[in-house]
């Protein structure tokens, strides 16, 4: 991704600056030429892109400056005789139309902070001496050209310690930075050299950046000079050389900011809703109103684990309300909606779900503590056909907290599964599976992520999506929501196939040598593994007092059920070792653990439901 900025940068910047360096240098009337500049940079107002206007603009201002500048040394160097500058009412009124122009466009410039302008600027001020380097070296007489070349790499030097030492958009575009950039408030937040140092090839992406505005327009610069200036050239072979070139440069520099302004002025188009009736999704956002102030699940020193039984009583006693009014829901079709006009995440609503899902979690606690196995397992199943409905239809923040909400449901039903009685044990893992069906492919949760993102997040957000998709790189494989799409389904598998292990050993009194016989009487067939990069199936391996269930895991690799590396804290590094749930779940993960046969593992005496 980071080259693909790179090549639009560079091919843009270059643009603007052959063109402000027409406009600055030709013979034709200043005000057609500061029009013909400005009609070009507003095209990008239609977007609308705002900041890249003010840099674009910001560059020709500054090349127009300096060679005005030059043109009044040279004029005071060689003494010529000039009047006192005049404006006549003809200039002050054509004077007025770009005034207009650019008050028009300041009134209407996005409210940013200090540091997102100070990066606009710096981009546009060095994007603009960049050009004068260029044009200076092409054309400078009072030094010589083999001193002017190191001269120029000095300037661009200096430029991109500037650029590390203020940018924050260039940055922004190719990391999760975002933009604009956050106020230094105390929080970690700061913009800078430091921001760069951790990405050091950002040091030669920008001096190359900088080097190659300066040195092609040299060399175009140069060209141009040699075909005016060359003899025994007719006057139509010079146009046709001038055409020729500008035909080959301009396909060439502009292809890549052509087909970045094509993609942002067509953004995906808004599907239509096609909702259910009656819809689930509206039963939860009813249970939202019936939650309680000052909740007890919601209290810093609650944790169903540990909670006492008048504590599970009390929070499952002012939670009922709502959990009954979502689980009427859960019988019906569920499918949110999303609103893409409006930058509304439903934060607050999607937090009242956790609230719920930890209700949820203390109602099948307090059935498990009264010995009722049955309904806490139930309970369980709500809760994970929950989670899943949370992110139907909706975005990929709405995903990840139902897979949360769903992750907890899986926790509290993997630790009743000795002791629901083992002639439900195949109706859970039926259950499991339909419940998994539910869960809406990944590509569309981040296709309408996406036309979201494009329609109500700017342009900043739809050219980041643009740039990963040329570079071969999204979202959704680069960041938490892949893995955490891949866990949750892995979850719900191997929790399936714990309960139809149970469901075989009850009916044949001992665990079965592989999956396979559990195929087709308890299961259609064996669940495949979503983190096998081959699609094998879910791995088990029979050990003497029991068997060790896994997934490959995020690392992709089969380990032959090694657990996950322990900082020493009871976290583990779910990118090391494999994903078993005797580990994913347990409290405080076993240190130090040795081979598949001394890890922990589901043994005979784990599986006698409590009675028996």
């Amino acid at each position: 991704m980071v080259y693909a900025l790179a090549l639009l940068l560079f091919s843009s910047l270059t643009c603007v600056g052959l063109l402000a360096i027409w406009a600055a240098t030709s013979p034709h009337h200043w005000f057609w030429r500061t029009m013909l500049f400005l009609g070009v940079m507003s095209l990008v107002l239609l977007i609308p892109a705002y900041e890249p206007f003010v840099a674009f603009v910001l560059q020709g201002m500054v090349v127009a400056t300096a060679v005005q500048l030059a043109r009044w040394w040279e004029i005071r160097k060689h003494k010529v005789e000039r009047t006192g500058a005049r404006f006549g009412i003809r200039t002050n009124l054509l004077a007025m139309v770009p005034v207009a122009v650019l008050s028009a466009v300041a009134v209407r410039l996005p409210a940013l902070n200090f540091p997102a302008w100070q990066s606009v600027l710096l981009i546009g001020v060095c994007a603009g001496v960049a050009t004068l380097t260029g044009l200076w070296i092409a054309r400078g007489k009072s030094v010589r050209w083999w001193l002017r070349l190191p001269i120029g790499v000095f300037i661009v030097g200096v430029l991109s310690l500037v650029l590390m030492a203020g940018d924050w958009s260039i940055a922004a575009t190719h990391s999760l930075w975002g933009w604009p950039p956050p106020v230094d408030d105390g929080s970690g937040y700061s913009i800078g050299y430091d921001d760069y140092h951790q990405e050091p090839a950002w040091i030669a992406i920008i001096s190359l950046l900088i080097g190659i505005v300066a040195l092609v327009q040299s060399l175009l610069i140069v060209y141009f000079s040699l075909i005016n200036e060359g003899q025994g050239q007719t006057a139509v072979v010079k146009r046709g050389l001038i055409v020729a070139t500008l035909l080959i440069l301009g396909s060439v520099l502009l292809a890549p900011p052509a087909g970045t302004y094509y993609e942002l002025m067509n953004p995906l188009p808004i599907p239509e809703a096609d909702l259910p009736n009656p819809n689930g999704y509206d039963d939860f956002l009813a249970a939202v109103n019936l939650l309680p102030g000052n909740m007890i699940v919601n209290g810093g020193n609650f944790d169903t684990d540990t909670a006492t039984l008048s504590q599970l009583r009390a929070a499952e006693s002012e939670m009922r309300p709502a959990i009954e009014r979502m689980c009427k829901g859960l019988s019906k079709s569920i499918l949110g909606q999303v609103d893409y006009t409006s930058d509304d995440l439903w934060l607050e609503s999607i937090q009242q779900f956790r609230s719920i899902a930890r209700g949820m979690s203390a109602s099948s606690k307090l059935a498990g503590k009264e010995r009722d196995y049955t309904e806490a397992a139930a309970i369980s199943l709500d809760l994970i056909q929950f989670g899943i409905g949370i992110g139907r239809g909706r975005l990929m923040i709405d995903t990840l907290v139902g897979n949360a909400c769903t992750g907890i449901g899986c926790h509290d039903l993997y630790h009743t599964r000795d002791k629901t009685p083992v002639e439900q044990c195949l109706d859970i893992a039926s259950g499991l599976a339909r419940i998994e069906n539910d869960i809406e492919p990944l590509e569309d949760v981040v296709y309408r992520d996406r036309i979201w993102t494009q329609h109500t997040q700017g342009w900043h957000a739809h050219l980041m999506q643009f740039l990963e998709a040329v570079s071969e790189e999204s979202f959704w494989s680069s960041y938490a929501y892949y893995n955490s799409d891949r866990r949750n389904r892995a979850v719900l598998r191997l929790l399936q196939l714990e309960f139809a292990l149970r469901a075989w050993k009850a009916e044949h009194h001992e665990w079965p040598e592989s999956l396979a016989e559990l195929v087709p009487a308890i299961i259609p067939a064996v669940p495949i593994d979503p983190f096998s990069p081959d699609g094998k199936p879910l791995q088990y391996v029979r050990i003497d007092d029991g068997f060790v269930l896994y997934s490959v895991g995020q690392n992709e690799i089969d380990e032959g059920g090694t657990i996950p590396d322990d900082d020493g804290s009871g976290y583990r590094d779910p990118a090391t070792g494999d994903l078993r749930l005797d580990i994913h779940y347990a409290p405080d993960p076993p240190v130090n653990a040795g081979s598949i046969g001394d890890k922990e593992s589901v043994t005979e005496e784990e599986t006698t439901p409590s009675g028996e």
